[in-house]
């Protein structure tokens, strides 16, 4: 009882400033998360840009072009230059 006495302050201290040392990195953690969430928040388009994206992009012709350059072993990139200058020729 005697040693628990005399040494009960002591515990007491360490376990505080235990405590308060802990603390202290969790906020450094939530600050951290922050300017995580931040970051993939300014990377995240909205519903109304993903919808016109999609409207504005001939997605048939990119596929059909990359369906073309899988069976004939050719690079997208001459295709897509080949292509341009047929439209090119034609108008």
């Amino acid at each position: 009882m005697e040693k628990l006495k005399q040494w009960s302050p002591v515990i007491s201290m360490v376990l505080l400033v235990l405590i308060f040392f802990r603390s202290c990195g969790t906020g450094s953690d939530v600050n951290k998360l922050k300017k995580e969430v931040q970051v993939l928040n300014e990377k995240v388009i909205s519903q109304e840009q993903m919808i016109d994206i999609l409207e504005t992009t001939v997605t048939w012709k990119s596929l059909r072009i990359e369906e073309i350059s899988d069976k004939e072993k050719i690079s997208i990139n001459a295709l897509q230059a080949k292509e341009e200058k047929s439209e090119k020729d034609e108008n």
